[in-house]
């Protein structure tokens, strides 16, 4: 049972993710985490232990992977926001070990297996939820274009096999490649992405020019041509989004990240901080009421958001694995077509912000890598010492996370603080919590400004504390001041903080300053 059980291990731990919401969440991540580590230390410190001898590898992807994280951890001393950076860090050090438990225990068949069967399971639940209105999240919240890459991945998976490997497959594995296959497409014509919808017709009509030639794939043009003819006013509203104002601003976020890039070139801002460097790089949505009150923590293209957050050299490491990845795929259509569905997506989306399919990605390299033969041993002996205390180190850092995040949800912010001291988020929730007084406040809010140098949300509301402390306290007014100010550098389209500053300077008789900050305000939002 044991044997089977760690022969099987990072299925097992792909089935968690999955049915953990994909990994989004710290604390969901954070016992994803602690399930590997934990099993990672079993096997490494258990005496009787005879299923692992040998840690299996692939320098062509270690090496890049090493030298990503190296770079990681060198950006933990530029950025302005330690914890973020630290905590993908971390995240990039689990990727690393999941991919050796996916390279030492690989089971091909087992894996497809179980991929399908999720397929199926998600596939289910979206047509369920658009069936009865409801947006399709399928087990993956907040985001609907998240389950629809990981769902036309996997369809795009078992119809390959049905398409072009149909004799390879045996009489009992057939009736699970067809459900796949027709549960799926049935999931992805239910979802909301666009990019995918794209790339899925295109890798279909890919598969039938392979099988039927030519006559399969103009058939299957005029099908879809009639099925749009048919069905406009429907594809209108869900796909073109026409009543969307920020289905066309795209390319202004690409802008952005760009611009972001240009003045970080070379460390970035750090992994996870592209969201709190953002409001000094937004832009106006004309059709909007508040024109820049739209926020966001993503570039909406994966390999954009890399180069903001690691800077140029970060870019091409990813660039650099991108290329090992693929490479080790291309000889194998049934893997490297759903990968391809994730990467067309990542140019549009986020993703790969998912652990799931970064996670799914990592599943299908370790297949081909297996089938090349482009693999290596390397004995257990030889690395226990280095790896038992770095995974003791995680084991303890990731307990730590995850119980914070607990106390953060049931709002113990201040046993949150305890267990993670760099989270400037739990400092900020404490401030604005009944029972504090002003010291206590203003303390609270100077730590979170000081462990986020970017945050402008922290500097207002400090700048607004101190406003409200000089009707007792007079010299407290340049405090304000200096605060507002510093919020209006962190983010210059905030209109509130203008308005903030010109009622300041209203209530100390500073006329000419309050109308050049209340006029500021009117034309950065004329709504408001």
């Amino acid at each position: 049972m044991l044997k089977k059980l760690i022969k099987y291990l990072p299925i097992i731990i792909f089935i968690v993710v999955v049915f953990l919401g994909g990994g989004k969440l710290l604390y969901q991540f954070s016992i994803i985490s602690l399930l590997l580590l934990f099993s990672g230390l079993f096997l490494l410190v258990y005496k009787k232990n005879k299923f692992l001898n040998n840690i299996i590898y692939c320098n062509e992807v270690m090496l890049p992977l090493i030298l990503i994280a190296i770079w990681a951890l060198v950006t933990l001393f530029t950025t302005n926001c330690l914890y973020s950076t630290f905590k993908n860090v971390l995240q990039i050090a689990i990727y690393i070990s999941f991919l050796t438990f996916a390279l030492t225990f690989n089971s091909p068949k087992s894996t497809v297996k179980t991929l399908l069967f999720l397929n199926i399971i998600q596939s289910i639940i979206v047509i369920s939820q658009n069936y009865f209105a409801k947006t399709p999240f399928g087990l993956f919240p907040d985001n609907p274009n998240m389950v629809s890459g990981f769902i036309a991945s996997l369809t795009i998976l078992s119809l390959t096999y049905i398409l072009l490997h149909y004799e390879t497959l045996e009489k009992n594995e057939k009736p699970l490649f067809f459900i796949s296959s027709i549960l799926g497409i049935l999931a992805v014509f239910s979802g909301r992405s666009r990019s995918i919808l794209i790339i899925f017709i295109l890798i279909i009509f890919y598969l039938l020019w392979k099988r039927f030639g030519f006559k399969g794939l103009l058939a299957s043009v005029l099908i879809l041509f009639s099925l749009i003819i048919l069905f406009n006013n429907t594809i209108s509203k869900k796909y073109v989004k026409i009543g969307d104002p920020l289905a066309y601003y795209r390319h202004q976020l690409w802008f952005s990240a760009v611009k972001l890039t240009a003045n970080n070139p070379v460390f970035g801002v750090g992994l996870g901080n592209y969201g709190k460097i953002f409001p000094k790089y937004n832009f106006p949505v004309e059709n909007e009421t508040i024109k820049y009150g739209k926020y966001t923590n993503f570039a909406h293209n994966e390999f954009l958001q890399i180069a903001a957050e690691m800077g140029i050299p970060g870019f091409l490491l990813i660039f650099w694995l991108t290329f090992v990845f693929f490479r080790a795929l291309y000889k194998y259509d049934y893997l490297l077509l759903p990968a391809l569905i994730l990467a067309f997506q990542a140019l549009f989306d986020m993703n790969l912000h998912l652990p799931a399919n970064i996670l799914l990605l990592i599943l299908l390299f370790a297949i081909a890598q297996n089938k090349s033969g482009r693999i290596k041993a390397l004995s257990v002996e030889k690395i226990k010492t280095y790896i038992i205390p770095l995974f003791i180190i995680m084991t303890v850092i990731y307990s730590a996370l995850f119980l914070s995040d607990l106390n953060a949800k049931s709002k113990n912010y201040l046993a949150a603080i305890k267990l993670s001291p760099l989270n400037p988020e739990n400092y900020h929730n404490l401030s604005i919590s009944k029972n504090i007084d002003d010291p206590e406040k203003e303390l609270l809010l100077k730590s979170a400004q000081f462990l986020d140098r970017e945050n402008y949300i922290y500097s207002s509301e400090l700048g607004y504390l101190y406003w409200h402390q000089a009707f007792k306290k007079r010299a407290l007014i340049k405090s304000a001041i200096d605060e507002f100010n510093l919020s209006l550098q962190q983010n210059p389209f905030n209109a509130q903080t203008c308005f903030y500053l010109g009622k300041l300077f209203y209530d100390i008789k500073e006329y000419s300053r309050a109308k050049e900050y209340i006029s500021k305000g009117k034309f950065l939002e004329p709504n408001l």
